[in-house]
């Protein structure tokens, strides 16, 4: 009885055993990929939370440091004009324009009608006689001389803080 038995047994397992030893080798490949997917998350997820401390870190020192540095005062005192003298010349194309009314003492803001032309600008996209408009012709000038010399002035600030060191 037990020769037939471990028969029977010796029959299964070499029917069953590939099949089982199959099914445990997709087991430890599916186990591996997990393996896997959790120590590429990991890595990732490190890295996110490192790169988002540097973040918080360079946000901090941007906020520390003063908003109206040298820079941005001498750019504000240099294009302050041509942004006033746009902002007219824009304006005396515009039909309606805010202004200040009155009532009583009380000042309130009202759109008045604009006759066009009537501060004496030249129109923008008009051309002349010479087949150029007023834009073409001092504006665009005015705003492109702002950066022709923005090439001097950088190598003239590179060279100032060669010597200093």
């Amino acid at each position: 009885m037990a020769a037939i038995a471990s028969a029977i047994l010796a029959i299964v397992q070499a029917l069953v055993g590939p099949i089982v030893g199959f099914l445990n080798t997709k087991v430890t490949a599916a186990e591996q990929v997990t393996l896997a997917k959790t120590s590429a998350i990991t890595s990732v997820t490190g890295g996110v939370l490192s790169n988002l401390a540097n973040a918080d870190t360079l946000n901090a020192d941007n906020r520390s440091k003063p908003i109206w540095g040298p820079t941005l005062v001498v750019m504000s005192l240099i294009l302050a004009p041509f942004i006033w003298h746009e902002w007219l010349m824009v304006l005396d194309s515009c039909p309606m324009l805010w202004g200040l009314g009155w009532w009583g003492s009380i000042p309130y803001p009202e759109l008045i009608h604009h006759r066009i032309g009537s501060w004496g600008v030249p129109s923008i996209g008009k051309p002349g006689p010479d087949g150029q408009s007023a834009w073409d012709r001092t504006e665009q000038a005015i705003f492109t001389s702002f950066f022709a010399g923005a090439s001097t002035a950088v190598a003239a600030v590179a060279a100032i803080r060669a010597i200093k060191k």
